[in-house]
């Protein structure tokens, strides 16, 4: 990883800078548009997992639906799993950033990971594909990047799976 986000973007190639920047620049001054962090800045009470959880399914079946393939929210004890690791880590390494269009009480994408030491690991994303045009899921992962460097991550693991946008990030 890099120092900046900046420096990060200058090691992409040309195509990639010009993309990320015009989606952030579109999504910042439309003015529709604010992150919620939860995690470290707001930990989660026990009760508050099955709300973040059902969003995340929601959001998460939504993506996948995309590729005819069902989420992993849709496993019972994945769903379980879910809620107990992120009430565990809700004080100390889980970062969950929700997506939300203003006036709008429900979150239209997501993205959760964990910072452990200096190693962001990306876990699990979802985006309501109504807004997929407007490159949300995108904006998210540019926001988590950013937010992993300014909290010292040395190294941003997307962990495991083949999706374009991690070869994007790729440096």
């Amino acid at each position: 990883m890099t120092d900046t986000y900046e420096e990060l973007l200058a090691k992409l190639s040309y195509s990639s800078r010009k993309t990320s920047r015009r989606i952030r620049r579109n999504i910042d001054l439309s003015n529709e548009y604010y992150c919620k962090w939860i995690g470290l800045d707001q930990p989660l009470q026990k009760n508050e997992c099955d709300d973040v959880v059902h969003e995340l399914k929601r959001l998460n079946t939504m993506s996948r639906a995309k590729h005819n393939v069902t989420g992993s929210f849709n496993e019972e004890n994945f769903e379980k799993f879910h809620k107990n690791i992120i009430h565990l880590t809700s004080q100390k390494s889980l970062r969950l950033c929700f997506l939300y269009q203003k006036n709008n009480d429900k979150p239209i994408a997501f993205r959760y990971g964990f910072l452990v030491h200096d190693v962001w690991y990306d876990y699990q994303t979802g985006f309501d594909l109504s807004f997929s045009k407007s490159g949300v899921g995108m904006y998210l992962l540019m926001q988590v990047i950013e937010r992993s460097i300014d909290e010292n991550a040395k190294r941003f693991d997307f962990l495991r799976g083949d999706h374009k946008y991690k070869h994007h990030w790729s440096t």
